[in-house]
């Protein structure tokens, strides 16, 4: 995790040009202990892609129950909707 905090820390959490941000990534392949520390650094966890995507969706799309949980308890917002009119 100490590479992740020093990525951070050098501004590797600034989203790229299709929106996704450092913590749109580690949610979608349930990357949990690299999401807390995100959060933790105060990521924005409601931060959509250009698709209007956000961590929480992509997380629960494939099932990934404890990034889901995770989210969910550090109050994520469940009422936003992609392009599609898909929520988490």
């Amino acid at each position: 995790m100490e590479i992740v905090k020093a990525l951070i820390r050098a501004g590797a959490h600034k989203a790229s040009n299709d929106g996704c941000t450092s913590l749109w990534i580690a949610a979608s392949p349930n990357h949990i202990d690299v999401v807390r520390v995100l959060v933790n650094v105060k990521a924005k966890q409601d931060k959509v892609d250009i698709n209007g995507t956000s961590p929480l969706s992509i997380a629960a799309s494939p099932n990934h129950f404890g990034v889901v949980l995770f989210l969910v308890n550090v109050k994520a917002k469940l009422d936003k909707f992609d392009i599609n009119g898909t929520s988490p």
